[in-house]
């Protein structure tokens, strides 16, 4: 939700989960499974459970699309302060592919 003096904007869960599976698709490298949002005392905790190709650099492309998000979330939705943490679980490590070809 982003407030402000004229009125309320909420962004549902589909909606988000939306939001951030298009934000990953511009990283060939990755292959985003599964979201969670979960609602903590300090915010909304995302986690995104992925498979990654073998060989990449998994932090720096982590933390660049962590980066991403934030900045997508923050200029199109503006919601970005009320997600306080994003977390990714590789949930599986995938030989490469062709570079036109998504990780499966």
């Amino acid at each position: 939700m982003a407030d402000n003096d004229k009125g309320s904007f909420y962004v549902t869960k589909d909606a988000l989960e939306a939001f951030v599976r298009k934000i990953v698709t511009a990283y060939p490298e990755l292959t985003l499974d599964e979201i969670t949002l979960h609602d903590s005392r300090n915010g909304l905790l995302l986690t995104l459970y992925i498979k990654a190709r073998n060989g990449m650099d998994l932090l720096a492309v982590r933390n660049n699309l962590r980066e991403k998000i934030y900045e997508e979330m923050q200029s199109k939705l503006g919601v970005s302060t009320q997600i306080t943490s994003i977390n990714f679980e590789a949930i599986d490590f995938v030989e490469p592919v062709e570079p036109d070809q998504p990780v499966k």
